[in-house]
């Protein structure tokens, strides 16, 4: 088993009472975490459903959990106690939180369809000419800005001066309608409800001892007042983060958290894992002279863990050179060094363009296979099982708003009335409105109809007749095929249904008998965003694009955001563990970026 260095058993060692540990790339601070559980547990006799890691996402709680249960230890716990440790995000432990209190029914919004209701928002405010999924999810930004009390961004939205909090209220109208919540909401209600329930703060606080958070230079200053409540009066807070990873100011985070922590517990233990366990010395270095130049630092040194480390720099004259050098370097790489190595690039457009460009040259790129899902699970099932049993069993409310704007009709869930919808009281409701009311009997045409039919022709009318199939394809533009493939299977599967079997047990029995297919995984070269690439690492790191108005992005102007900018280029140079190649182009007069540009560092032309 790996033995921890001495300041990492320092870390893990500690008591009671607030710690603070501000840990550098490659430090080992997953390994400390947990090693720190498993000496509470062990060491100090503390019970593992007492303590409670906090990350940033579901997939690095899912990883440390997955760590932890593979020490033998843990195997010594499910046998022993029957309990382990907790692990999860901090939305996840909000959604616990909610979900325990009787009468919370809230369904988490993706963030994609906070995007597709974004966008309709903009169209009923006659924006339409604006309307866009990346303009819709700047909007949406500004707003998680707003909720979590975070100053305005000061960005120029090219709207009429309150149109944005009118699109906030609508927003907010129309989530609350339909039963929805956002990420934002999971976190915000969670701290009401804590704030002003004091038993069950207090339950909480007592069923959780030992608090360890992950990633704390993430957390914005709401959730970072959640967490304070969770510890309690008990103060056994244990944090660990770096400032100069702190990467996620369009969600509120600033790297200001660390110093804060200190105001706030000053009896705090503070603790430095500055030795750098995975990239080369010339590495190590190289990023430290990146990060340096920002102000708004916790002061440290970052140590080489081991020697070596390759750093290339090229300056092409064109894009097209800078391209052909990028792929004769990755072209170098053997098949296990293409495998383990990444392209990290700025954003997510350029990122697509990379992908498209090493395919078009025959080298193989990383990608996940969608996990092919039972198509009597997910939202269009959802969707047609609450039209079958709308129409077969009962005409409830709960049904029919899962599918009454689908497509948009406008109706509002003020029109029902009562928990039996009545097509005479929504044609009461909208008895001025001509068109609605036309509307309206179009709708309950169709579902007189299928409440005659087989769930199989029934399927087929909600598709055709009442134009569930066309809401579909204008929802999903890009994968037609796959839209069609869904509502085929399912109406074709809906032929199994046995005469006077209710659509419950019917759509149980077809999700058992149809196993879900594995996720396959293409082997290749990874391609990521610098936001991405966060927390991972690669043998080689390719950089390319390196010019002002990439990065830092021509947008950027001010301090704290070119700061910012600053951190997002570390995180990917600290990516590497062998070789770090970089790039950029003098083409059109482009100069190399402003992070880079008083750096000692040798730029051969190709």
């Amino acid at each position: 088993m790996q033995q921890p260095s001495k300041i990492q058993l320092e870390a893990i060692m500690h008591g009671e009472g607030p710690a603070r540990v501000v840990a550098g790339p490659g430090s080992g601070k997953t390994f400390t975490i947990i090693q720190r559980i498993f000496y509470l547990i062990f060491n100090r006799q503390i019970s593992p459903d007492s303590i409670l890691t906090i990350t940033y996402t579901k997939a690095a709680a899912g990883e440390m959990q997955s760590r932890f249960l593979a020490d033998e230890r843990s195997q010594c716990l499910t046998k022993g106690l029957g309990n382990v440790a907790h692990f999860g995000t901090i939305h996840g432990i909000c959604y616990s939180i909610l979900k325990e209190r009787r009468g919370y029914q809230a369904s988490l919004t993706s963030e994609n369809k906070r995007i597709r209701i974004m966008e309709e928002l903009l169209k009923n405010r006659g924006f339409e000419r604006m309307c866009s999924a990346g303009f819709a999810a700047e909007l949406l930004s500004e707003i998680s800005r707003i909720k979590n009390g975070i100053s305005f961004s000061g960005k120029d939205f090219g709207i009429p001066q309150g149109s944005l909090q009118l699109l906030l209220n609508d927003y907010t109208a129309f989530m609350n309608e339909r039963g929805l919540c956002d990420f934002d909401d999971l976190i915000l209600q969670s701290l009401v409800l804590l704030q002003e329930n004091a038993a069950y703060r207090e339950k909480w606080q007592h069923r959780i001892r030992y608090l360890l958070v992950d990633e704390f230079q993430d957390v914005n200053l709401t959730q970072y007042e959640l967490i304070k409540l969770l510890a309690g009066k008990e103060k056994n807070i244990f944090v660990v983060g770096d400032d100069d990873q702190s990467i996620y100011g369009f969600r509120g985070s600033v790297p200001g958290i660390m110093k804060r922590f200190s105001q706030d517990y000053p009896e705090e233990k503070v603790l430095f894992l500055t030795d750098n366990y995975r990239s080369g010395e010339r590495i190590v270095h190289f990023a430290t002279e990146v990060v340096k130049k920002n102000k708004d630092r916790i002061r440290k040194e970052i140590h080489a863990g081991k020697a070596g480390g390759k750093i290339k720099g090229y300056c092409c004259e064109t894009r097209m050179l800078e391209e052909e050098k990028l792929l004769d370097d990755i072209r170098s790489l053997d098949k296990k060094e293409l495998f383990e190595s990444a392209v990290i690039l700025r954003t997510n457009r350029e990122a697509i363009l990379y992908e498209e460009l090493l395919t078009k040259h025959k080298i193989p790129v990383k990608r996940k296979g969608k996990k092919a899902q039972n198509v009597f699970e997910g939202e269009v099932a959802e969707d047609i099982r609450s039209f079958l049993k709308f129409c077969k069993e009962g005409e409830k409310r709960s049904d029919f708003l899962r599918f009454m704007n689908k497509p948009d009709r406008y109706l509002s869930s003020k029109a029902l009335l009562s928990e039996r919808v009545s097509r005479k009281e929504i044609l009461s409701y909208y008895r001025q409105n001509k068109e609605m009311c036309a509307r309206i009997e179009t709708l309950f045409t169709g579902l007189l109809l299928a409440e005659k039919l087989s769930f199989s022709q029934a399927v087929r009318c909600f598709r055709k007749q009442l134009g569930y199939e066309n809401y579909l394809l204008s929802k999903y533009p890009g994968d037609k095929a796959g839209t069609m493939k869904i509502l085929d299977e399912l109406q074709e599967g809906c032929r199994l249904a046995e005469r006077g079997e209710s659509v419950d047990d019917f759509f149980d029995k077809m999700r058992k008998k149809t196993p879900c297919e594995e996720e396959q995984t293409e082997e290749g070269i990874t391609v990521l965003t610098m936001h991405a690439a966060k927390g991972l690492e690669f043998q080689s790191v390719f950089l390319p694009d390196l010019n002002e108005g990439v990065i830092p992005d021509r947008k950027v102007k001010e301090e704290k955001e070119l700061e910012e900018e600053r951190r997002l280029l570390y995180v990917a140079i600290t990516r590497a563990r062998e070789q770090l190649f970089l790039y950029y182009t003098g083409e059109r007069n482009r100069k190399l970026t402003r992070f880079l540009c008083d750096i000692s560092l040798p730029w051969n032309r190709p």
